[in-house]
């Protein structure tokens, strides 16, 4: 029996695809395993195409984004601001991609700088650590 993260599948309610009364209603695509939210279907699909593949959020965010840009490119396009929730060294951290790149922007000066950061974090967590093992 195929299992859904929320039920099993004989317990969900029948579900009527066509119940929007106007045509200009979202279509909607779904999967099993994973959901992708865009304001296309084409999008939402090339999304969950990548989770498909062993991709992950990231990569299905790419995806429905690169899609947006030929389907809907009034409304996105490259470039443009990217707002994201995630999850790194077991915290949840939040991008705010908005705005114009500074002009002598050195995408190696970014990597380095947050690799420093992270690698400061570490040191600091695992000095508290060592406080809290003493102490």
């Amino acid at each position: 029996m195929e299992y859904y993260s929320w039920c099993r599948k004989d317990e969900i309610m029948d579900f009527n695809f066509n119940r929007y009364k106007f045509s200009s209603e979202r279509k909607l695509t779904m999967a099993s395993r994973g959901a992708v939210a865009a304001s296309q279907p084409l999008a939402a699909q090339a999304g969950l195409s990548l989770l498909q593949q062993g991709g992950n959020a990231f990569d299905a965010a790419l995806a429905a984004a690169a899609v947006l840009t030929v389907v809907e490119p009034t409304s996105n396009g490259l470039g443009g601001d990217c707002f994201a929730l995630f999850k790194a060294d077991d915290k949840i951290r939040g991008l705010n991609a908005s705005g114009y790149l500074p002009e002598n922007f050195v995408l190696e000066q970014q990597s380095k700088a947050v690799s420093a950061d992270s690698k400061l974090q570490k040191k600091q967590k695992k000095q508290n650590e060592q406080k809290g093992h003493k102490g």
